[in-house]
Parts: structure tokens; sequence; C-alpha cells
């Protein structure tokens, strides 16, 4: 059995027949996903050369003073001090474009933070 065959007769898959129309992918596209997934390693974005991956994997090898590593802590990091909500607010296309653009020309990354920082500065909490 070819491995075509195996993977078209797995739990879930669509069997013996083609894919439906609506999940074919072409050549192009799958190409240009493989290629990208394989020809360059990066890291949050940015390249990473082989020389720098065999120099972690050779510091890894080496072992690490877990002493020095920061301790484990459960949950997201908080946000402030003590306890947080979560509010739920509609807001119309205008208003939601104000905060995002004031965030990208202030280096804020997350919609969620420049929403914070508008409340605080608007509420005068620091």
């Amino acid at each position: 059995m070819t491995a075509l065959a195996v993977l078209r007769s797995a739990p879930g898959s669509f069997g013996l027949c083609s894919p439906p129309e609506s999940h074919a992918v072409d050549d192009q596209t799958r190409n240009f996903v493989y290629k990208k997934a394989v020809d360059k390693h990066l890291l949050h974005g940015d390249s990473v050369s082989d020389d720098q991956i065999q120099a972690w994997a050779d510091e890894a090898e080496a072992g690490y003073d877990l002493s020095k590593l920061p301790a484990p802590r459960r949950g997201r990091p908080p946000l402030g001090n003590g306890p947080t909500s979560v509010l739920t607010v509609r807001l119309d296309a205008e208003t939601i474009a104000a905060p995002t653009a004031r965030a990208e020309a202030d280096g804020i990354t997350t919609r969620s933070e420049a929403i914070r920082t508008a409340v605080r500065e608007w509420a005068h909490v620091a």
C-alpha cells in the first residue's frame, strides 16, 4: 500500500475519492507553503543561521545551571495590582481605528494593551 493510499484510508480522511473542491490546494500554494517552511529557519520572524542553531544546540548539550533559571509560575503574567476582569465592549470601526493608529505610533503591539493604556490615561490611573 502506498503512503497516499494509507493517508486516504485514515479515519477522518476523504477516503479513496478526491477531496472536495473547497479543500483543494493548487500546486503553487502547496509549493509556497512547503518552501517557506523548509528553506528558512525563523525565530520571531527573523532569519536564524545554521551556525546559531548549532551554537544553541551545543549550549543545551553542555547543560544549564538550573539555579539561575527563573522560577516557573502558573497562568498568564499579571497585568496590574491584583486580579483582572474581562470586559466585553462593542465599538464602531472609527472608534477602534483611533487607538489602533495611536498604538502603532507608540509601538504598542496588541489591541488589548492599547485599550488598557487608553483607559488608564482617561481614568488617570498609573
